[in-house]
């Protein structure tokens, strides 16, 4: 996540309801192409098991947000 601090500050300010997952063994934008399959059941909560995890919040913020 340290290479994508931007990205993931907006997500926080304009998408607060957002879940961050680390997933072992995926870099950034590593699922779609590679593990696609995973990718889905992770989109479902099937998958991302806490094994699989580094860590797993919930970030909530205010609504004063200037996005887009």
């Amino acid at each position: 996540m340290k290479d994508r601090k931007t990205d993931i500050k907006y997500m926080k300010k304009c998408f607060p309801q957002t879940r961050f997952k680390l997933v072992k063994n995926a870099g950034h934008g590593g699922l779609a192409p590679f593990q696609p399959e995973r990718l889905v059941r992770g989109l479902r909560g099937k998958e991302i098991k806490a094994s699989e995890a580094k860590s797993e919040n919930s970030y909530v913020l205010g609504s004063d947000t200037d996005c887009i």
